[in-house]
């Protein structure tokens, strides 16, 4: 995470960077990820066309409160750079109704 607190990271590619946090939260609509809040990115669900924020997690440490395996049990993407190395793990949306 960013500091400070009215900061957050959010994801351009394989690169992060920090800006104001959004106040969107999970599965509210957004039209970029800095509409979202910490720890979430824009993403566009699957049958739908009106992306929403997904939450962020941590793949790699099953004891941190962030743990994919805590935050979305079984429903997570790992997200990877080119060469293999792990960016962080995104909780997935439910598909449009």
């Amino acid at each position: 995470d960013c500091e400070p607190d009215a900061t957050a990271c959010y994801m351009s590619g394989e690169e992060s960077f920090c800006a104001l946090a959004g106040s969107a939260a999970r599965g509210e609509p957004c039209t970029d990820s800095l509409d979202c809040s910490r720890r979430h990115q824009c993403v566009l669900r699957q049958g739908s066309t009106v992306p929403v924020c997904a939450s962020l997690c941590d793949p790699t440490d099953s004891a941190s409160p962030l743990a994919c395996e805590t935050l979305c049990p079984g429903n997570y993407l790992v997200l990877e750079r080119s060469d293999g190395s792990i960016i962080a793990g995104r909780c997935q949306v439910a598909a449009a109704n």
